[in-house]
This record gives structure tokens, sequence and C-alpha cells, in this order.
């Protein structure tokens, strides 16, 4: 073993160079200790490291979270943190490389490995000293995979660490639909058979028609985009009044109904509480439109509309009214915001397109239903008792947030708590316009039991696009966490055998060939002799030196670190091609 200890001058200079600086012409000498720089240069590391850290956490919390500017962002500096990482883990790990063998080398240590720790900076020269120096042992082949982590770590935090895919949501349904024969079928030519089955028909009819899906395609796998509509409901007020006070505090004109109700606000109209087809008995509720905010809605589908929902309420006896000219209602007054929605599906199989449209509303080009719900309509009538004196299931849902079947009397909506009724009402009223806009088909038999000698049975698989979503590959996300962490410890480690070191370092810069070279003794040389490094290069910075040709009387060449302007009295010269050095 070959030792290397620090003398009491070079402990002396190094202390001396916290207290002194001193300058000459000749050659600058000065004192200025290089440990003065471990410390920032560890805190620089220290926060690049970190920075990768979070790279790494943030591109984690986007895994299967859709498209954003956010995850763009994070997978802009995850695709930064690819250049970045190697040079940094150069730097710390290089350091930390020079760091061991520089405390190592106070107690002792084999020439061999001091070799191998002060020149392994990088990959290519940890394999190359491995090589020159013959050294195939535990500590070679450590180091060699310390510096393999380099390019292995930038990889993992590169645009493989988080990536974009599609993500589809898968699902198999069973639909009934009408056969493509059912027009063999004898019924149809009896009177009984068309009154029964021909109203059927002509709903799937129409109803196909106005899909953007084809409910007849072949078996091929198709992909299209179904819009359908979502409807957002917002209530101002929930109060209890009559009709006749209704429509004399109105604001502007109702949409008249075009069932044959309807009111303005000059009265002209009384408000009508409509018929609960096929039976003769009358709906306990109504709803209207307010004419302006109609009809901006046709002109822009974005736009809200103005409704008001009635409720037959019983009568309260300390407000009187007149039985023949106003009924007392719990008046409801929202806005309406039809939502455009956009579903994309892709399907495999026998009337698979109209299965996937079955998942989302109907078309919203086909406004029909949504022209009955704000101007009466046949809302008002779903869930009706029939009764003139008896709430509906409707109203019932509205006032507890259940539908059972059990009759009620007329209920006080307007004490049921605003927020309550405002849910409710949005779900109602998406749940209408659902039912009665959207394909007519559905899991299991038709209605009607007439119907089912026409109706097949298919099993469709439908897969709903829903469009790009992050992904973090967890293998990379391993890598990258193993090896920044690994990054961490060894700058940890860094400054650690650095605060404990004290000799000075004499490994990694050529100011350092100057110590102990006789031919490096004049001009002030001598002064800087403890200092080592970056603190001996401050000091004799100014001075220019060349390797050059000494003894050039002998029969084999030397070269030596000589300094300019010397060469008389060194006997120096330039080195020679003719001349044999050995």
């Amino acid at each position: 073993m070959i030792e290397l200890r620090a003398s009491p001058t070079m402990h002396m200079g190094l202390r001396s160079s916290l207290r002194s600086h001193r300058g000459g012409q000749d050659g600058a000498t000065g004192y200025g200790t290089p440990t003065s720089l471990v410390r920032p240069l560890h805190g620089y590391h220290t926060s690049v490291v970190a920075s990768d850290i979070h790279s790494g956490i943030a591109a984690a919390s986007q895994h299967h979270k859709p498209e954003s500017a956010t995850g763009d962002r994070i997978q802009d500096a995850v695709l930064l943190s690819r250049t970045i990482f190697p040079i940094v883990f150069a730097a710390i790990c290089g350091k930390g490389m020079k760091s061991i063998a520089l405390y190592k080398s106070q107690t002792g240590m084999s020439l061999r490995l001091l070799e191998l720790f002060s020149g392994a900076n990088s990959l290519f020269s940890a394999l190359q000293r491995v090589y020159l120096l013959r050294s195939f042992g535990i500590v070679s082949i450590v180091t060699t995979i310390l510096w393999l982590l380099s390019p292995l770590g930038g990889q993992a935090l590169s645009p493989r660490l988080l990536t974009k895919e599609r993500f589809y949501a898968n699902s198999t349904q069973k639909a009934t639909f009408l056969g493509s024969d059912f027009l063999n079928f004898s019924a149809l030519d009896s009177a009984s058979g068309a009154a029964t089955v021909l109203s059927r028909v002509t709903t799937v009819y129409l109803s196909t028609l106005s899909s953007s899906a084809d409910a007849f395609g072949d078996r091929t796998t198709s992909e299209f985009t179904v819009s359908s509509i979502d409807l957002e409901v917002r209530c101002s007020s929930m109060e209890f009044t009559d009709t006749k006070t209704f429509r004399e505090n109105l604001k502007e004109p109702l949409v008249a109904n075009f069932a044959g109700g309807g009111s303005y606000s000059n009265g002209t109209t009384k408000i009508v509480f409509p018929y609960a087809y096929p039976s003769a008995g009358y709906a306990t509720n109504f709803q209207f439109a307010g004419n302006t905010s109609w009809f901006r809605f046709i002109t822009d589908r974005t736009q809200p509309i103005t409704i008001f929902y009635g409720s037959k309420a019983p009568p309260d006896p300390s407000k009187p009214y007149n039985p023949t000219t106003a009924v007392p209602i719990s008046l409801a007054t929202c806005t309406m915001l039809p939502r455009g929605l956009e579903s994309k599906v892709a399907c495999e199989g026998q009337v698979c397109r109209a299965v996937a449209a079955r998942r989302v509303p109907a078309n919203i080009q086909e406004v029909l239903t949504l022209m009955a719900i704000p101007r009466r309509g046949h809302f008002c009538e779903m869930g009706s008792s029939r009764k003139i004196n008896e709430a509906g299931q409707t109203e019932e849902f509205l006032a507890s947030g259940s539908v059972s079947h059990v009759k009620y009397g007329l209920l006080k909506l307007y004490e049921t708590p605003l927020a309550d009724f405002e849910r409710r009402l949005e779900q109602v009223l998406s749940t209408f316009y659902y039912a009665s806009s959207s394909q007519i088909f559905s899991t299991g038999n038709f209605s009607y039991i007439q119907d089912e000698k026409y109706a097949r049975k298919a099993t469709a698989a439908v897969a709903e696009d829903l469009g790009r979503h992050y992904v973090c590959h967890w293998v990379w996300f391993g890598i990258a966490a193993a090896v920044v962490v690994l990054l961490e410890a060894v700058a940890i480690t860094n400054a650690d055998l650095r605060f404990h070191t004290c000799a000075p370092d004499i490994f990694g810069y050529v100011s350092s060939l100057t110590i102990g070279n006789k031919y490096c003794e004049d001009h002030g040389l001598e002064v800087s002799s403890a200092l080592d490094g970056l603190g001996r290069a401050r000091a004799i910075g100014r001075v220019r030196f060349q390797l050059a040709n000494v003894r050039g009387s002998d029969d084999h060449g030397r070269i030596a670190f000589v300094p300019l302007g010397v060469y008389d009295e060194v006997e120096a010269s330039r080195v020679r091609l003719d001349r044999y050095y050995g």
C-alpha cells in the first residue's frame, strides 16, 4: 500500500488561507479555501436532484387522467430532465469518486484503486480505467454499474415516463330491436294488428330516422360521434301563490301551449292544468316557458330558458282565493340550460349502433321533445294520479326524493328546501327528455306483449372513446426514483466526506502538478506550496506554464512542468520530436 499523508505545512497553509490574501506581479500568490465551494455546489446539486424527484412525482400524479394543459407542462418538464440529468449525474458522481479517493488516501489505499476512483469521471473513463488497470474486482464492477445508471436514469426521466394513450370504455349489451322481417307477419293485415303494432313501428321508424345511428347497419366495426344533450336547472324561488296572482304578475308572455292551453300576461287565456291522457282525469302540475327566452333558445341553443313549474297545493286558510278564477299552487321560477355533449362510440355486431346511441340522450338536433318540456307537452301527464285533487308521482318525487304507488293528497311543495327541489326537478326533466327522445331500443322486451313476436335480440360490443389520457409507466418511474434517490445519497456522502477530509485536493486539478516541483520554486511559487486545486490556481493563476524539455544534455530527455521565462535557469527547452523521452 502506498500512503499519501498530509504534511503539517499543508495544514498550516490551509488554515492560513482562511485569514489572508496576497498578490504579486511575477506570480500572484494568495490563500483561499477550496472547500468554500463545496457547500454551494452541493446545494445546487441537491436542488437539481429535488427537481427531478418533483418531476417524477408530478408525472405519477397524472396517471390515467385526461389530457390537460397541466399534464402537457409536466411532459415538457420531463423532456427537459432527460437533457439535464446526465450532466448533473456526471457532476455529482465524478465529484463523489474524487472525494472517496481523497478521503481514503489519508488512511492508505492501493494505487490501483486510487487511479480508479480519481479517473472515473464518466462511463467511458470508468471502463477505460478498468481496462488499462486490468482491475476487474468488486470495486470496478460497482463503479461501472454506478456509471451505467447515468444513461439509464436519463432514459427513465424522458418522454417514456409519461405518455398519452387513447382510452376506451368497453361493454357488452343485449339489445331488443325490430327484425327486418316484421312486415311479413299476418297480424299487420288486420285492423286490430295495425292498431296495436303500427304505432310502435312508426315510433321506431321515426326515432331511427332522427338519430345519427344506423339501427339496421351491417356487422362491420364502425366509429362515430353521437350528439346528445343534458339539462341544467337552477331555481330562484319556490313559493305559495295561486294561478290568478301568477298570471297578473308575469313580466313577459308565456309560450302558448301547443296542446291547446297556455297564458299571456294580459290574461286572455287562463292557466291550464292539462288532461291526463287517455283518461278524463286532470294532471296536478303544469309547466310553461317565458316567450322571450324560448325564442332566444330557438336561435341559439346554448341560451337558458326561463321556466315556471306549478303544482296544485292544498288551500292555505290564511290566504283567501276565488276557486272559480284561481287555484292554489306551489310555484317555482327556474332557468333551464340545455348543454350539448358529444360521445364518441365504436361498436361491432348487429344493431350495435342503436345500442351505442342508447347510452346517451337523443340527438340535440331533434328538439321536439325539448319543446315539449317548457311548453307542457306530455311531461305533466307522466306519473299523474289522474285525480283532480291527488298528487302524482312527479310531485311526490319532488317533495320527498322517492317514488311509490301510494296515493297522496295535494302536497305543499313550497315547503321543500329550494336546493333539494332544484336538484330533483333537474333529474325529473332530464329523465323525461331522455326517456321520450332517445332510441326505442332497450334491454329486455318491448312494453307491449303484442310486440314480442316482432322483436329480435342481439348482443353488441360497445366501446366508448374516452379521449386521450396520460399513462405513467411504473417500471420507468421505479428506475427513475431509484436512480434519483441514489444520486441524492451520493451528493450527501460527497458533502460529508469533504467535510471530514483534512488533506488538500491533489486530484483533478492541473495546478496541483506544481506542488513539490523543483522547477516551480522561483518567483514566489513556493509561497503557495501548501495550497492545491482551485486555491492554488487562484494564487498563481497569472503564471504561465509549459511542458518543457529539461536537462537537455542527458541522453534521455525529461519532461517537466515549467513556468515560462525560467528556461535558462533550469536548462529547459521546447519538447522535440527527434528526442527520446523515457
